[in-house]
């Protein structure tokens, strides 16, 4: 089955593992690695045990029509969500205040990698992107 799924995504793999690679090197490197599942579900990301962070390939072919730079502002904002479940683990107001203040405190590396990717992907869209 891994193997099915690897060859099915292998273009949206190689990007979702650029994005998720840049923005642990750049952003917030804390924890393993994020990792990416495959789960027909409606779920975006989930952390595991307050440290690992699987994001779901299947979000990817949804967003395949949006351009790239879009998935990678969804994905910078879900990064920063699943890290605050680093410090709370339910969705309510301590959530949501350590949400913002990793978003206001990497916004700064963010607008730089957004600025590396509109230089390498433009205004392609992730299928156009991935089809390259």
């Amino acid at each position: 089955m891994l193997t099915a799924v690897c060859l099915r995504y292998q273009g949206l793999l190689r990007l979702a593992s650029e994005i998720l690679q840049d923005f642990y090197s750049t952003l917030l490197p804390v924890g393993p690695v994020p990792a990416l599942y495959d789960y027909p579900y409606s779920v975006q990301a989930f952390n595991q045990n307050r440290g690992t962070m699987y994001f779901n390939v299947h979000v990817l072919e949804a967003l395949k029509d949006k351009p790239v730079l879009r998935l990678l502002a969804e994905w910078y904002v879900t990064y920063c969500h699943e890290l605050a479940h680093n410090t709370e683990a339910g969705h309510n107001q301590r959530h949501e205040n350590v949400m913002h203040i990793l978003l206001v405190r990497s916004l700064e590396h963010y607008g730089r990698l957004l600025e590396s990717y509109r230089d390498k992907y433009g205004t392609r869209t992730v299928a156009e992107a991935v089809a390259t």
